[in-house]
């Protein structure tokens, strides 16, 4: 890791491009050609943003999810439209995120407004949550550690996911 955290400062001082092969949390590893703008570090977790040439946009690469990285000599000229993290806690909103809707019973409701302020309380006593979602893994990951006292109300596609998570 500390290689590799060593040739991304180089490549971001540099304005060198680099090729990476990168594992996102669902499916096959992809190669990506990207233009390093910054390493933010949030907790023990650092963060590669970067123009991606394949998505055409900024995107935040986990370089632990970075599986092979090579120094290009093509170099680049910095994107002023590249969004940069001003703060570690920007890295806990999901760019572009879908949002899925949550509610909690009423048994646990109380915990889950402690876990997750914002929500709101129905009128049915459930603890009602909007999460962005870049992953629906992660969703569902998060919904299913609660069993039966939590449920996808939408959208539909993610509430189908995670129904199909439990088999």
């Amino acid at each position: 890791m500390t290689q590799l955290l060593g040739l991304a400062r180089r490549a971001r001082d540099e304005h060198r491009k680099l090729d990476i092969l990168y594992s996102a949390s669902a499916g096959e590893p992809s190669r990506r050609t990207i233009e390093p703008h910054q390493l933010v570090q949030a907790g023990k977790t650092w963060y590669l943003v970067a123009w991606c040439e394949k998505s055409k946009a900024t995107r935040r690469f986990r370089v632990e999810r970075i599986l092979e990285a090579l120094l290009l000599d093509q170099s680049f000229t910095p994107r002023p439209e590249v969004k940069l993290v001003k703060s570690p806690k920007d890295l806990l909103v999901a760019e572009d995120a879908a949002t899925a809707t949550v509610a909690f019973n009423s048994r646990i409701s109380r915990w889950m407004e402690e876990r997750y302020p914002g929500g709101e309380t129905a009128a049915d006593g459930r603890y009602v949550v909007e999460f962005p979602v870049a992953d629906p893994n992660w969703l569902a990951r998060e919904v299913l550690q609660y069993g039966a006292e939590a449920e996808v109300l939408g959208p539909e596609g993610m509430r189908e996911f995670v129904r199909g998570m439990v088999g």
